[in-house]
């Protein structure tokens, strides 16, 4: 979701996010002007690997983005951009490499960009924030201590709601989606400017 919102904001280019297992069901306008980017962690994802086939036969290019080097995903795809995150790990909190690589692969996209589409000052600006994200990232992880305090007031607590507008929105997705599969505690997430019509009662 956030590439999406990148690629339309300083590339202008139209862009779509699909549930990988949703893809095979919905008859998408696909062609060789299309480039589908294949996202999955492992590169091994059933899912994931049916909809880039399914791409394919339907002319499509595809580019898969994943963390493991030679994956399914990886060999099958026209093209593949690697993470290089390192190994998952899903009890401790994510080193610095995930983000900064991450980071690192922002930056070169932006470079990418028509320069049309971006102006001077917003570019520069926006390669500052780049440049600063490896030591937020390290501030970030040293207030480790800080987390456990608020894990310890939230321990009782069995339903979480998530809310994110804008780019937040994906990152709302994320944080309950690993609430659930972490700590087996029902969480939703919702665009917050939707929370007035269903949650609140």
């Amino acid at each position: 979701m956030s590439g999406r919102i990148a690629l339309e904001h300083w590339a202008r280019m139209p862009a779509e996010v699909e549930i990988a297992s949703e893809f095979r069901y919905r008859d998408a306008v696909l062609g060789e002007q299309t480039l589908v980017v294949a996202v999955s962690q492992s590169g091994e994802t059933v899912d994931t690997f049916h909809a880039l086939r399914e791409a394919q036969r339907r002319g499509a290019k595809t580019i898969a983005l994943t963390n493991v080097v030679d994956s399914l995903l990886a060999r099958e795809a026209d093209g593949v951009l690697y993470t290089r995150a390192g190994p998952r790990s899903a009890w401790r909190p994510p080193s610095a490499t995930r983000p900064r690589s991450r980071c690192s692969s922002s930056s070169r996209s932006t470079w990418h960009a028509n320069a049309e589409t971006i102006e001077p000052e917003e570019g520069r600006d926006l390669a500052s924030r780049l440049l600063a994200l490896p030591g937020l990232v390290d501030r970030a992880i040293a207030r480790l201590d800080d987390y456990f305090s608020v894990a310890d007031r939230l321990a009782e607590v069995q339903d979480v709601y998530f809310l994110g507008r804008h780019v937040g929105y994906g990152v709302a997705l994320e944080g309950a989606l690993k609430l659930k599969e972490l700590a087996y505690v029902r969480a939703e997430a919702y665009p917050a400017g939707e929370m007035k019509h269903g949650p609140i009662l």
